[in-house]
């Protein structure tokens, strides 16, 4: 529908975005894909005898890691609008632009092929249309290409918490002196003014169907 420039500029945001997000939750080791040409690069010139093979730095062939999880991104609906709005009765009009970004998240476990979670994860542009750093006019009927770039930065932020939370539940570390210690920090999606129940961990319960525990 004409909003291939602006999709194409979200999804150029979000591979960058997704392994930032990634690497700021300190959970995991990321294993490079998307910039795996420029490994292979590398790998290539330490073999051309340019480099020195004695060094314990220099890159090595047929050595990339494995990567016990794979996270597909896809983005399933895309809608930039621009809506307007004809005040008849004092002559005047008013125009929006909106913005929503759909995408399906999987977590893939590659030892066994087995889906571990599919989340579907929506972003609209309501948080911008009153902040002045990503418009172009003071009505907010125009949002500028940083509009695009930050919600690609949320939505990758919202698939590295999901993540996080379906392969490393959140769980209490220790309680001294009434404050509590979770295995959580900056780039899990914690923040201040959030409210957290605690439970323990009960029996484990067995599916009678599937036989495994819930």
């Amino acid at each position: 529908r004409g909003q291939a420039k602006e999709l194409g500029r979200v999804l150029e945001s979000l591979d960058p975005q997704l392994v930032s997000a990634f690497q700021g939750t300190r959970k995991f080791d990321l294993v490079a894909r998307s910039d795996l040409k420029d490994v292979v690069l590398e790998q290539d010139l330490a073999n051309s005898g340019n480099v020195d093979k004695a060094d314990p730095s220099a890159a090595k062939s047929f050595k990339l890691a494995g990567a016990k999880f794979v996270v597909v991104s896809t983005v399933d609906d895309f809608q930039d609008n621009v809506q307007e709005a004809d005040f008849k009765e004092i002559g005047k009009k008013a125009t929006r632009r909106q913005v929503r970004l759909s995408l399906v998240a999987k977590i893939w476990d590659t030892t066994t092929g087995k889906l571990l979670e599919s989340a579907n994860l929506q972003l609209d542009n309501s948080d911008f249309v009153r902040n002045p750093e990503f418009l172009t006019g003071e009505k907010g009927s125009s949002l500028t290409e940083k509009a695009l770039q930050e919600m690609a930065r949320q939505m990758s932020e919202r698939i590295a918490a999901r993540v996080v939370d379906v392969l490393l539940p959140a769980k209490v570390l220790t309680v001294r002196d009434g404050q509590v210690t979770l295995n959580r920090g900056d780039g899990t999606g914690i923040a201040v003014g959030q409210t957290w129940k605690a439970f323990s961990q009960g029996e484990a319960l067995i599916d009678p169907d599937t036989r495994s525990e819930e």
